[in-house]
């Protein structure tokens, strides 16, 4: 009967234990899939979000560009304006103390 007892339970043990390991390596090999699964995801939404960000920065610096020539471009017309306000001021400068000296001529030619 012992012979008959061992003949059973040691088969149902190594089955048990075969049976054990089996799931265990499958779960393990199912986690790592499922892990390759969510870092492929992750990569993905990386790439994605990376172009994203890329394509607004190249946005940007383009617009920015365009800011500044526009800017550079005011820039002179202003000091070009601002050169002819100056030498239209020198020049009212000069009439006017001209026109003074012409008075105070005529004043002295009256007086």
């Amino acid at each position: 009967m012992e012979t008959s007892v061992y003949t059973v339970i040691i088969p149902a043990i190594i089955t048990g234990v075969v049976t054990f390991l089996a799931a265990k390596v499958s779960n393990k090999a199912s986690l790592e899939q499922t892990n390759i699964d969510n870092a492929q995801k992750l990569y993905q939404k990386y790439e994605q979000l990376n172009q994203e960000l890329t394509s607004k920065l190249a946005k940007s610096e383009a617009e920015k560009q365009t800011l500044n020539q526009k800017h550079q471009q005011e820039l002179v017309v202003y000091q070009s304006k601002l050169a002819e306000a100056s030498s239209e001021r020198e020049y009212l400068k000069i009439e006017n103390q001209r026109l003074q000296r012409q008075l105070q001529d005529n004043q002295k030619d009256k007086g």
